[in-house]
């Protein structure tokens, strides 16, 4: 009786242990615009996928030519490479389970930190809080007008620490204009 006890909580300790280590701890969009280095709306043009450090690990460079710089100094025109964990080579596919996803082609206001790197390598720039930091543009139908949504994410986002939401799904996307005001009330 007393081993079955025993191995039911270190089953337990270790399920906890395990779903601890794979939660992404909600940001607000405050947390998100004071966190980041760069905030841009930009298109995914190339991306590039290799192995590093390890042999069964996969990371994806992806370039992204700059629409328009909401925060930090981004010229226009400009390309730059965010770089993530995951993609495919060589067959082997590398998944990170709330990593924002990009499609050549696809427009997105990104939520961007700097990661400086020793010279000769340049800098890239991570994404802020995984999907969190990505919010698909896209032209609406029926008005003609820019719109942003969550990358397939149903939450609605809060706007700040007094709790206030905004929905972001392809349902109820708003318009790129309100996005960007709500964005600049915290941009210092």
């Amino acid at each position: 009786m007393k081993t079955k006890v025993i191995h039911t909580l270190i089953t337990i300790f270790s399920l906890t242990a395990v779903i601890h280590a794979t939660t992404i701890p909600e940001l607000t969009l405050e947390e998100l615009v004071l966190n980041s280095t760069n905030i841009i709306l930009a298109k995914v043009v190339s991306s590039h996928s290799y192995q590093n450090d390890h042999p069964s690990r996969v990371y994806t460079d992806i370039t992204l030519e700059v629409d328009k710089s909401y925060k930090g100094t981004l010229p226009s025109g400009e390309n730059l490479t965010i770089t993530m964990y995951g993609g495919t080579l060589n067959g082997y596919t590398t998944i990170l389970v709330g990593a924002p996803s990009f499609q050549i082609g696809q427009s997105s206001v990104l939520f961007l930190r700097k990661i400086e790197a020793p010279p000769p390598e340049k800098a890239h720039y991570g994404v802020i809080g995984l999907f969190q930091g990505k919010y698909d543009v896209t032209v609406d139908k029926h008005t003609g007008s820019q719109v942003v949504m969550r990358n397939n994410n149903p939450i609605p986002l809060k706007i700040g620490k007094n709790g206030n939401k905004i929905n972001l799904t392809k349902s109820a996307p708003i318009t790129l204009s309100q996005f960007i005001t709500y964005v600049r009330k915290y941009i210092q």
